[in-house]
């Protein structure tokens, strides 16, 4: 069934089905199916599993856009999903009067990231209209940008799903405009989002971080658990590449890391190696979308290839030789480096870019962080097919160790087991 109100832009209610008294308010900003993308990855590996044990009633906070999408795959969406609910997201006015409100209303609330903001009116009229329809026992919160859930709804208990320490990874930019309204926002951007992801003022009940190297960035004296993005590790079956090594990059440029290393790669390491890729029959594999000119400036063609969005990476996937993650900022774990290691492809990375990762250089990845190291690393990856051997074998043993997916399902059941109880003991009272 589907409805349009004044209150959010889609809706969809599953009809039928198996129905549990428990639900979860699971609130994201994208689509998380199909699961294509680092952030759809990490929600849905360790919630789809609860599908059948709870209604999940999804509640994405995005743009219309997304409702294309959505419509697209509504038959996927029916298969774990309950209810799904698309809300516009408010975006700043134009004026200054208008931005004055629009900063004003979210430094009232202690909101951060205010030039980016989640948050509006028609958000929390839509979750409180699901609240008050559907038995939901706590909330599932996707990233810092939506921790006002917690603000708006302070007894409902809630689990914070940190894909990335959010403060550190946006440069507020703000700061280095000359407008003071600017001034201000970034300011208190900056103060607030570390406020509610490092000291939880909103005394959000579960935090769980993608890697250890964040958990250990927080000093709130909440529960906080490390849930790795979990992959199960499945060795490639490589297509035929009749003689030639084939590098990927993979990773959308609409993202400022991603865009800022190949940027490097291409700039400074990409010139010192072209005339031996071509000399070792090497092609090199440019995948993402929104590739910035000076990245598309490097397909020639030959050895290197810059396809921009692709809709089925595997192909590519199971062509390749070794991926390569040249990142020079970020936070959290990319996805990309643990997808190609739980298929048993070799990773070339610097050390931000494995970063959070308990991966050892030699052994399940290779590191390098000069551009004459990388450059120097890549050939080698190139030439020796042993080395590539045994980093691809390491990968699927660290994988096997550290990223297990039967183990991240087993923390999140522990961890909806103990929301379950902290709203009961409130129902109680």
């Amino acid at each position: 069934m589907y409805t349009h109100s004044r209150q959010h832009v889609w809706q969809r209610i599953r009809s039928g089905g198996a129905y549990s008294e428990q639900g979860i308010l699971v609130v994201t900003h994208t689509p998380p199916l199909p699961a294509t993308s680092g952030g759809a990855i990490y929600i849905a590996n360790t919630l789809l599993p609860f599908s059948t044990e709870y209604n999940l009633h999804l509640l994405i906070v995005g743009d219309t856009a997304m409702q294309s999408q959505l419509e697209a795959h509504a038959e996927l969406y029916d298969r774990y999903f309950h209810s799904v609910t698309l809300v516009q997201r408010e975006y700043l006015g134009r004026n200054a009067y208008n931005k004055i409100v629009y900063y004003a209303k979210r430094i009232l609330l202690g909101l951060p990231f205010l030039d980016i903001s989640h948050y509006s009116y028609t958000v929390a009229v839509t979750a409180r209209e699901i609240i008050n329809v559907f038995p939901i026992a706590f909330m599932e919160l996707h990233s810092t940008h939506l921790a006002f859930m917690k603000r708006l709804f302070p007894d409902i208990p809630a689990l914070l799903v940190s894909h990335n320490i959010e403060s550190e990874l946006f440069p507020f930019w703000l700061a280095d405009s000359d407008s003071l309204i600017k001034k201000i926002a970034a300011f208190f951007s900056r103060r607030n989002a570390r406020r509610v992801e490092i000291e939880n003022v909103w005394g959000i009940e579960v935090m769980t971080f993608i890697s250890p190297t964040d958990m250990a960035k927080v000093t709130s004296a909440g529960r906080r658990l490390h849930l790795p993005l979990a992959f199960p590790a499945v060795p490639r079956v490589r297509s035929a590449v009749d003689g030639i090594c084939h590098i990927l990059w993979m990773g959308g440029f609409w993202w400022g890391p991603n865009a800022e290393g190949m940027e490097w790669f291409v700039q400074d390491i990409l010139p010192c190696i072209r005339d031996a890729l071509y000399e070792n029959k090497t092609i090199l594999h440019i995948v993402g979308g929104n590739p910035t000119p000076l990245i598309q400036s490097a397909h020639d063609g030959k050895s290197v290839y810059v396809h921009g969005f692709v809709d089925d990476i595997s192909p590519l996937l199971a062509q390749a030789g070794f991926m390569i993650v040249p990142l020079l900022s970020g936070s959290g774990v990319r996805v990309k480096i643990i997808e190609a290691m739980s298929r048993g492809l070799p990773v070339l990375s610097t050390s931000k870019g494995c970063e959070g990762l308990q991966a050892v250089h030699g052994e399940s990845i290779w590191i390098a962080d000069s551009a004459e190291e990388f450059a120097q690393a890549l050939l080698s990856l190139v030439r020796d097919d042993a080395l590539r051997a045994r980093l691809g074998q390491g990968a699927l043993r660290y994988i096997e160790k550290f990223h297990d997916h039967e183990k991240a399902v087993a923390l999140k059941r522990f961890v909806y087991k103990e929301l379950e109880q902290i709203r009961y003991s409130r129902r109680a009272r």
